[in-house]
């Protein structure tokens, strides 16, 4: 079963201001993890996003944010105000025909 990180960050800059810097800088340092799936980036406010990592596995997420972790300091962490993450288990998930 594959494992979901969930990260609601709250930013000081208007989240649109990253949009490149997130697309450029996250993918390179995600593919050399081992167990990495896929990422996911949503814009849910001026200020909000939401960031699904999925992992293969919760020992692989563990070692994907340990590996992130500068990654998101130097492009997000100027702006970073708040940070609620979450980690669990897919139960169930259901793909388009």
């Amino acid at each position: 079963m594959s494992f979901l990180v969930v990260n609601k960050l709250t930013l000081s800059a208007p989240a649109q201001d990253l949009r490149d810097a997130v697309a450029a800088a996250f993918p390179p340092v995600f593919d050399t993890c081992d167990g990495f799936e896929r990422f996911i980036v949503a814009q849910t406010g001026e200020h909000e996003v939401v960031a699904l990592l999925f992992w293969d596995s919760a020992e692989h997420a563990a070692a994907g944010a340990a590996a992130i972790g500068p990654t998101v300091a130097a492009v997000v962490g100027p702006s970073l105000v708040n940070q609620d993450r979450t980690v669990g288990e897919i139960v169930t998930e259901h793909p388009a025909p």
